[in-house]
């Protein structure tokens, strides 16, 4: 059921194309792109971080609720945080499971890492046991994003955000006026048609995926000395792809550029624990912040560690 989600974008654009083979040798995303990504991005801003307890503890963002439920994951093992950045008058509200394996620090040092023109995309962002995934590494749907504790990682945050500048981001001349999409453009097929390679075979999933796995290695390719190449022999079959992604977000994935946010993606709004239906009120943005509307896709979208599909529902065992 998760996998057809990412199939969905494709089946209803209407069109048909071709499927590449994937580089070779496969890129290692959890360990040299990571490695390279941890060794070159610049340490996060001060920031400081506050644990929901007290009278907000039965409080849970909506978001973390509902996809911590749709994993089969006990609500109540659930921690709530919020991290303000010195960059960003507006915390983010996070969740992991009280056993994930990064701690509230290391998910805050991890997303903070990550240029501001980067993280404004996103909302909230939960970390759950791998057990409960289905063997996906990460996820987001409507800004938020989820993230496997086994998985917890620049790549996957950059991955998952490469989706949401991909639905948000107005490309002037190339996306429709005001909106996203540029997965959806000739403009970024032809990059593809043109390419001789995939940057992997999940890629070949939808142009979405394609798009945002590039994002992640145009990433790589600016924080790192050398670029792909450094890892990758056989860059220049697949650099029409991670390149345009770099010409149109550049300025938003280059550490430095952007050093404030502006347009930062409200907090999805607060639920009580024990009721569904009941929400409170989320924190309003300060004065100077836009809050960006809903993208062009209001689906989940997925990422595999692998190619299988074939995957075990996850059950409620009480964890």
């Amino acid at each position: 059921m998760l996998f057809l989600y990412s199939l969905f974008p494709l089946l209803a654009l209407g069109y048909h194309y071709d499927p590449k083979p994937a580089i070779s040798p496969p890129f290692d995303f959890l360990g040299a792109v990571e490695k390279g990504l941890q060794d070159h991005m610049p340490q996060p801003p001060q920031f400081s971080i506050t644990l929901w307890d007290g009278e907000n503890a039965d409080k849970i963002p909506y978001y973390c609720k509902d996809s911590a439920m749709g994993h089969a994951t006990n609500i109540s093992k659930i921690q709530v945080f919020k991290v303000a950045y010195a960059d960003c008058e507006e915390p983010w509200v996070m969740c992991r499971h009280q056993d994930a394996k990064p701690d509230v620090n290391a998910i805050a040092v991890t997303f903070g890492r990550l240029p501001i023109g980067m993280r404004e995309y996103v909302n909230n962002i939960l970390v759950l046991k791998a057990a409960k995934t289905m063997g996906f590494y990460s996820w987001s749907q409507n800004g938020s994003i989820g993230v496997s504790d086994e998985s917890w990682s620049l790549f996957a945050l950059a991955k998952e955000i490469s989706n949401q500048l991909d639905s948000r981001v107005s490309i002037p001349g190339v996306t429709p006026n005001q909106t996203g999409g540029l997965s959806n453009t000739g403009v970024w097929r032809d990059s593809f048609v043109k390419s001789d390679a995939m940057v992997s075979s999940y890629a070949n999933s939808s142009m979405q995926e394609n798009l945002a796995l590039s994002g992640a290695l145009a990433l790589f390719n600016v924080v790192v000395p050398g670029g792909v190449g450094t890892i990758q022999p056989n860059w220049t079959q697949i650099v029409r792809q991670y390149g345009l992604f770099q010409t149109y977000y550049g300025n938003i994935i280059t550490p430095g550029v952007k050093l404030n946010c502006t347009q930062r993606l409200e907090n999805t709004p607060t639920a009580h624990r024990d009721n569904k239906d009941l929400e409170a009120p989320s924190p309003p943005l300060h004065e100077g912040l836009q809050a960006i509307p809903t993208g062009v896709y209001d689906g989940r979208m997925f990422s595999l560690l692998g190619d299988s599909v074939h995957r075990a529902l996850p059950v409620e065992d009480g964890n």
